[in-house]
């Protein structure tokens, strides 16, 4: 028996977690059933989003290190650079073009009222910042101790390191060829792990949907939708 992709068992997951989710909002949030249901389902859900932020940071350093120590020239680098700078610009034109004509085709954002976010605002504390100092922010963001991003989870800042690493990784050459082999294993074995979480992905998806059904107000998800 050939079971289904990957991509066909989280679009199941997605159908059941939905369906299941109504179920149980017809059954009754304040029913026994309903809340054992929706710890589970929290549970799943929760120990699903853990295990994707336990492999994010080092994913994101090793692949992003081995991805440019692997460039052994640096015209092949030049070509990156360029390549990736107007991949992203034409991607983000793209982008404007398809968003500015989704909203004047499907009128995004009608019917939808700010006290409708009041439970997801609560706790958001606006901030505002002259151009000088959001810029200042945001260097002070870029290049920072690498091992407190890492600790801290901060991508961009994980970002930034690996890529200077890479570049040095490169120009070193077969002086620093051990630690890049290093790195390529570390790669492969976090490799590894995404497997093994992507098989429960399935199951992760159901349950957060379940409990964004049980929690939130259908007629939020209903404008949303």
């Amino acid at each position: 028996m050939k079971f289904p992709s990957l991509n066909t068992q989280i679009l199941l997951g997605a159908v059941f977690g939905i369906l299941i989710g109504l179920a149980l909002v017809s059954v009754g949030k304040d029913s026994a059933i309903t809340q054992t249901s929706l710890y589970a389902a929290n549970l799943i859900g929760t120990f699903f989003i853990d295990l994707l932020k336990m492999v994010l940071i080092p994913l994101v350093f090793t692949s992003i290190t081995v991805g440019v120590a692997n460039l052994q020239a640096h015209k092949q680098i030049h070509r990156v650079w360029i390549s990736t700078l107007s991949f992203f610009v034409f991607s983000m034109s793209v982008a404007i073009v398809v968003g500015l004509m989704a909203n004047a085709i499907f009128e995004t954002g009608k019917g939808l009222h700010l006290e409708m976010f009041q439970n997801a605002m609560a706790n958001f504390e606006a901030k505002q910042q002259t151009p000088s100092d959001f810029f200042t922010s945001f260097l002070h963001g870029l290049f920072m101790n690498p091992f407190a991003a890492l600790a801290q989870g901060d991508v961009l800042a994980v970002l930034i390191f690996a890529l200077f690493l890479g570049v040095a990784l490169v120009i070193g050459g077969e002086r620093y060829k051990n630690i890049l082999v290093l790195l390529q294993e570390f790669l492969e074995l976090v490799m590894q792990m995404v497997r093994w979480i992507m098989m429960i992905a399935p199951f992760g998806i159901m349950a957060l949907l379940i409990n964004l059904m049980v929690t939130q107000d259908l007629a939020l998800l209903g404008t949303l939708g």
